[in-house]
């Protein structure tokens, strides 16, 4: 998921823009009553600590696809050694 596209859900939870910071785009949620950041980089994708900032700090609930996941590093390698394992074991038995 980009920034652009969190912003966009934001926006559908109620959420709104409210300045601009240095590097930083301040974000109000009505339902924590919070301010929270979000950063300028439209076409960064959204990393798991940011994802994870966003949802607590705005307490909007997202779906977080599989696809997405995946390009990060931990689940892509974790998913990708448990397919080998699995192909391993099951060419194993049905030698």
């Amino acid at each position: 998921m980009k920034i652009t596209e969190l912003k966009k859900k934001l926006k559908l939870a109620g959420c709104y823009y409210v300045s601009d910071g240095k590097n930083h785009e301040w974000w109000w949620s009505p339902i924590t009553e919070q301010k929270f950041q979000i950063p300028r980089h439209m076409t960064a994708d959204v990393g798991d600590k940011l994802m994870k900032y966003v949802k607590e700090q705005s307490g909007v609930k997202f779906k977080y696809s599989a696809e997405n996941q995946q390009k990060n590093g931990k689940y892509h390698r974790y998913y990708r050694e448990k397919q080998r394992w699995n192909f391993h074991r099951r060419s194993a038995t049905q030698a």
